[in-house]
């Protein structure tokens, strides 16, 4: 078997020709992340130094870590907008998301000598993150703004184009119908809180559960 300078030497030249580095600059230490390494990239510097050193990778493979996220996706991204103005939706998201495991090149070499994974102690950041304050309320402005703004302004110019010669152009004929506050502008506000809404709901359904078993426990 080779010794253990040779496996992380052999990985450390893989990594250098997939990520398209000086070998030089590259050390045991260094992880996926510091690498700024893709999924597609970790496969790579595994399966060819794998490859290089004769291992059978399927072994390693079986005894990688599973990672399950304990909710779906539209209450994970609600949880995360959440976030921003919830300390019970941060908690909760960071119950329910995972932080997978951050390889370094020598764990790497660890997994291929010893023929099972070898965790390197690290990990990356959780797969979901709450939003900032500002960046909720970015998000929150939004359909608003897309809805009120966005919609009327486009039938306007659709209608615009068809049947008008107004004094001042397109941007007198869209002023005066937002004067008048009809057509799309009435329907915008209902329908981006409806979008608000839709989006919001599986979030705040999760923490009003959370809150429903947390009471529960208390009282057994």
């Amino acid at each position: 078997m080779a010794s253990e300078d040779a496996y992380e030497q052999t990985v450390m030249a893989v990594a250098a020709d997939v990520l398209g580095l000086p070998e030089a600059r590259l050390t045991p230490e260094h992880s996926m992340s510091m690498l700024k390494a893709r999924h597609i990239d970790y496969q790579l510097i595994f399966e060819r130094s794998a490859a290089a050193l004769g291992v059978e990778m399927t072994p390693i493979i079986e005894t990688m870590p599973i990672y399950t996220v304990k909710a779906s996706d539209a209450t994970m991204s609600s949880l995360s907008m959440l976030g921003g103005v919830s300390s019970a939706a941060r908690a909760l998201l960071a119950r329910l998301t995972v932080a997978p495991v951050d390889d370094t090149l020598a764990s790497i070499a660890a997994s291929l000598r010893t023929g099972r994974f070898v965790d390197s102690g690290r990990k990356q950041p959780p797969l979901h993150k709450p939003y900032s304050l500002r960046a909720f309320f970015s998000w929150l402005l939004l359909p608003p703004a897309v809805l009120l703004v966005g919609l009327p302004v486009g039938v306007a110019w659709l209608e615009f184009r068809q049947c008008c010669e107004m004094s001042g152009g397109f941007a007198a004929y869209v002023a005066e119908r937002a004067w008048r506050g009809d057509g799309p502008i009435l329907v915008g506000l209902p329908v981006a809180i409806v979008v608000l809404a839709v989006q919001l709901w599986p979030g705040l359904a999760s923490l009003r559960e959370d809150a429903r078993l947390r009471r529960e426990r208390q009282d057994l």
